[in-house]
């Protein structure tokens, strides 16, 4: 399943979504992204030795079942850069996040009504604060119908 290796390479903070999508879009297959060689690597046009030894580096370090299964055990549903489910709008924007982590059921939201939150991966307590309170007006309506992670 190629989800697995999207949640890997996501979980590699060190490694921003814009990088695993340009492998993407030059592999055309996360898998291969995964499993790329420095060879292979050094070869691409615009990546640098220190950048592929890097990505290498952290990669060989990933437990990816160890990963995925978490994912997979707290019932988190994964749209991938690849996936249908996918917004288009979002694939537009300059550093897409490659991997949607999904908490509820999306499809019973009306998608027409949208928010966005963006923040820090560390946020801080006043700052998780001021957006409970911001998303506490939206509690009772349909644009509040599931949580929604994004991974940079």
């Amino acid at each position: 399943m190629n989800d697995k290796f999207w949640v890997a390479l996501s979980s590699i903070e060190q490694i921003n979504s814009k990088f695993i999508v340009s492998l993407y879009n030059r592999f055309h297959d996360i898998e291969r992204v995964f499993n790329a060689t420095y060879n292979i690597l050094k070869e691409l046009e615009g990546l640098s030795q220190k950048k592929a030894e890097t990505f290498l580096n952290l990669r060989d370090k990933l437990n990816i079942d160890k990963i995925y299964n978490y994912v997979i055990e707290n019932d988190i549903e994964v749209i991938t850069y690849e996936s249908s489910k996918y917004p288009k709008m979002l694939k537009e924007i300059d550093n897409p996040p490659a991997v949607l982590y999904v908490k509820g059921d999306l499809e019973s939201c009306n998608l027409d009504k949208t928010i966005a939150v963006v923040g820090s991966r560390k946020a801080s307590f006043n700052g998780k604060e001021s957006l409970k309170l911001v998303l506490k007006d939206l509690s009772n309506t349909d644009m509040y119908c599931f949580r929604l992670s994004l991974r940079y």
